[in-house]
């Protein structure tokens, strides 16, 4: 950060000016966009965790047609959202940071993504870990973004 000094009357002041980067993102913001960038990449194992369960289970599950249909519907909201997290870890920076405007605590989703990988790995918690992504997605506002929640489809 730069500091420089102004003189007004008998004061002087003294003000910040941030630096921006090329993109005009403030400097400041790079350990920011760096701890979203980690909490998408967990999100998106998450997803992919997830969506792997979910796509074994369609190929080897049973032969009720409603648990299948439920099971396809979650792998299909999973597809929706790895794609959604894709997007936004291939974007340009100041794009991510605009996706990001609203994420809260970055530390913190990922710790809850990382947690759904690892509910996803027992065989017994893939709805719970389901749950928690569905959980995330209301936290992050993308709840209304297309494709049914999990646990309502």
């Amino acid at each position: 950060m730069q500091m420089f000094r102004t003189v007004t009357g008998d004061t002087t002041e003294k003000q910040a000016e941030s630096r921006l980067s090329p993109i005009g993102i403030s400097v400041r913001h790079v350990a920011e966009a760096q701890g979203f960038r980690r909490a998408l990449q967990a999100l998106s194992a998450a997803y992919a965790k997830v969506g792997n369960v979910l796509s074994d289970r369609l190929q080897h599950g049973s032969s009720d047609l409603g648990e299948l249909a439920t099971i396809g519907a979650s792998y299909g909201w999973i597809v929706d959202r790895r794609r959604l997290v894709q997007t936004y870890l291939e974007a340009e920076p100041a794009v991510m940071a605009y996706a990001c405007a609203d994420f809260g605590e970055p530390d913190q989703i990922r710790s809850l993504a990382e947690a759904a990988t690892e509910l996803a790995s027992e065989s017994q918690s893939l709805f719970s870990a389901l749950g928690l992504l569905s959980y995330i997605d209301h936290e992050l506002g993308w709840a209304a973004i297309g494709g049914a929640p999990a646990g309502n489809a």
